[in-house]
């Protein structure tokens, strides 16, 4: 079975092509009394919609509305985490504060959630994550990103919208070398119910804060994000697959690229005007720069490692150790191989 993503084109009503959107993958209906998250983008407090960075307020209004209109007794909360500015001061710049005076809805910053640890025994990267409790204790979760170039990855989109679910913000830096397995992660923990990609103005260049608006007018929308990222790739010219994160996500969903596009999708994939990106050889030494801080921080979780087991050596003794009377053989080898090789998001050790 093919996964249905629709592509609207947006004229003066915002919306109408919501709804239209929405209405075109099947609608998207919630139970009675239910808690709907909403993620939009706002990677930056100072940048407007109109930048191609952050994700047009009237969207998410138009998603408020269309909820509110179709389910009874529904708890919306809009999410964000701190990055280029507070999540509290994005809120207020970009107009969210308007909407909860407006719709009654919650608005939520991430960073100043309660947090619950959360164990992720099958982590491809991470084996720990900190989940704020807005997020632990939702029965709907809507992405709603923006369709623009990324430096690192070269696209962001729904998959990468995840990444601003980690609360604390000086730790998602040290996580870049590893963004295929971590958005992995975070997307299996976060699975949206609702995906939705602002492309009204996207943004190409060194994207996602820096590069040039790019005005498309149009929304694309499905309940698959994978699926809705790889059409959001063909609509900015890449192929998902030269996308890294997409890359590996689709080798472990292969599905993912059995799209049956509706609406408005086939004039905007065949448009000829494709998304400009940093040149090959930029892009090249980005790619270098994250190998070496895989390698990076695969020495500084060494480091981390011996001096844990001189601490165990000294507390236990290498006797205890070595006849299994701490961990079996076994136990202790993957202890060891994911103290290594995976990481937790909370704060770095000093």
């Amino acid at each position: 079975m093919s996964n249905l993503v629709s592509v609207v084109r947006v004229h003066e009503d915002v919306n109408e092509a919501v709804r239209r959107a929405i209405d075109l993958v099947g609608g998207f209906a919630v139970s009675k009394g239910s808690n709907v998250v909403i993620k939009p983008n706002l990677c930056s407090s100072t940048r407007s919609a109109e930048s191609g960075v952050t994700t047009d307020v009237r969207i998410v209004e138009a998603l408020i509305r269309y909820l509110q209109k179709t389910g009874e007794n529904v708890e919306i909360t809009i999410v964000e985490a701190n990055s280029e500015g507070t999540a509290i001061q994005a809120f207020r710049r970009h107009g969210y504060n308007d909407l909860r005076e407006k719709y009654g809805v919650e608005l939520c910053s991430l960073s100043r959630d309660n947090i619950v640890k959360m164990s992720l025994p099958n982590g491809k990267k991470l084996h720990t994550l900190e989940v704020p409790e807005t997020l632990l204790f939702m029965d709907y979760f809507v992405s709603i990103a923006k369709l623009k170039t990324q430096v690192l990855e070269g696209y962001s989109g729904i998959w990468k919208n995840q990444f601003g679910c980690i609360p604390k913000r000086t730790v998602r830096p040290r996580l870049h070398p590893f963004l295929p397995e971590v958005l992995f992660d975070l997307n299996n923990v976060f699975k949206a119910d609702l995906c939705l990609i602002d492309g009204i103005t996207g943004l190409e260049g060194p994207g996602p804060l820096e590069g040039t608006p790019k005005r498309m007018d149009a929304i694309i929308c499905g309940k698959n994000g994978l699926s809705v990222d790889v059409v959001g790739t063909r609509i900015m010219g890449f192929g998902p697959r030269q996308i890294a994160h997409l890359k590996y996500a689709i080798k472990h969903f292969s599905d993912a690229e059995n799209v049956s596009v509706v609406g408005d999708g086939a004039d905007l994939i065949d448009k000829k005007d494709k998304f400009k990106f940093i040149s090959k050889k930029q892009h090249l030494l980005y790619r270098i720069g994250l190998k070496w801080g895989r390698f990076s921080s695969y020495l500084k979780n060494l480091g981390l490692l011996t001096q844990d087991g001189a601490y165990a050596l000294r507390a236990v003794g290498f006797s205890q150790i070595a006849e299994g009377e701490i961990l079996s053989f076994g136990s202790l080898f993957s202890e060891i191989k994911k103290l290594l090789f995976k990481f937790e998001t909370s704060y770095d050790r000093a």
